[in-house]
């Protein structure tokens, strides 16, 4: 299978997610909580349309808009990756295809077609495959920033000069300064 190898990342897309997240944090815990639920509607609105997994097990619940964190049934990763390709909501990408993918240790975090693949280190005993479309990365990029203050940013410049850079092999190499 050949991937076209390159996703698109926004920067002004960051930039608004960063602005965002700043708005909503300055509204306080009553504003971040209601931005919450409103994340948390619009991600089981999702997966009820587009997972024929959770479809079946959000089948019971109550209206998408009446949805509280606590209405959901728990999930486990043994069974959410012996499910992997019921549950996805992108019905293109498949485990068999991902894992071959990420059997080059190099891939890890590299694009597969439009989105970027990762998997966890497996602990447990069953690998996580993680996927994330260039929206997922900016909206993560964007809140981080947003959560820095002013005290972490000035750590920045130290924390390099003492820190690994990561360089396009997936490899750390100490810093040069």
């Amino acid at each position: 299978m050949t991937m076209n190898r390159t996703m698109q990342i926004s920067l002004l897309k960051i930039l608004g997610y960063y602005l965002g997240g700043i708005w909503t944090a300055w509204g306080g815990r009553k504003r971040i909580e209601k931005k919450q639920l409103k994340n948390l509607r619009k991600l089981v609105a999702k997966a009820r349309q587009d997972s024929p997994y959770f479809r079946r097990l959000y089948g019971s619940l109550p209206d998408t808009d009446e949805i509280t964190l606590k209405d959901l049934p728990v999930t486990c990763k043994p069974q959410l990756m012996s499910e992997f390709d019921n549950w996805v909501t992108d019905r293109t990408l498949k485990l068999a295809d991902l894992r071959k993918f990420m059997g080059d240790l190099s891939n890890i975090g590299s694009p597969f077609g439009h989105v970027a693949a990762y998997r966890t280190s497996g602990t447990s005993g069953e690998p996580a495959v993680i996927i994330l479309t260039a929206a997922d990365i900016e909206y993560i990029f964007g809140i981080t920033l947003s959560r820095l203050n002013r005290a972490q940013l000035r750590l920045m410049p130290e924390l390099n000069k003492f820190g690994a850079n990561v360089t396009k092999r997936g490899r750390a190499s100490k810093s040069r300064r």
